[in-house]
């Protein structure tokens, strides 16, 4: 095996770090240039390394983003067919009213602002407080005939 050409160069340090480079080198029982040589091949490995995990953090980066990117659209346009069809159901409902003779024109509006005042009511609840509001069955039922 071919060894490394090794080339000399002078290095400055202050004295104290000289001083705690050779206590080193001499617990070790090895060259103060060995150790040297040591920590230099250490921070150069660890500089590589640094280097390579913010090339790979980049590309694991971009791949989570798109992939991130290509679902937030779907659930965007999930989100926007809800809307249609609830907003389809909603007018439908009305209709029904007015159609079957359940309520005239002036009871139908109070009854679109109640229902729209409490459909915004509960949307403004979040997490659990969702799911016991829709489980409150008497609740539901209350608040329906105040419609």
């Amino acid at each position: 095996m071919k060894e490394k050409k090794v080339v000399k160069r002078s290095v400055s340090f202050p004295e104290s770090t000289l001083a705690t480079l050779d206590k080193i080198a001499a617990d070790r029982h090895i060259a103060t240039s060995a150790l040297v040589r040591e920590y230099v091949n250490k921070g150069l490995s660890i500089d590589g390394y640094i280097q390579d995990i913010d090339l790979i953090s980049g590309i694991v980066r971009d791949e989570v983003q798109a992939e991130i990117g290509k679902q937030a659209e779907r659930i965007v346009k999930l989100i926007v067919k809800i809307g249609k069809i609830s907003s389809a159901n909603f007018y439908s409902n009305l209709a029904v009213l007015l159609q079957t003779g359940v309520c005239n024109s002036l009871d139908l509006a109070q009854l679109e602002r109640e229902a729209v005042k409490r459909g915004i009511a509960y949307m403004k609840t979040t997490g659990t407080a969702t799911d016991e509001r829709l489980e409150d069955v008497d609740e539901l039922l209350e608040q329906a005939g105040h419609l």
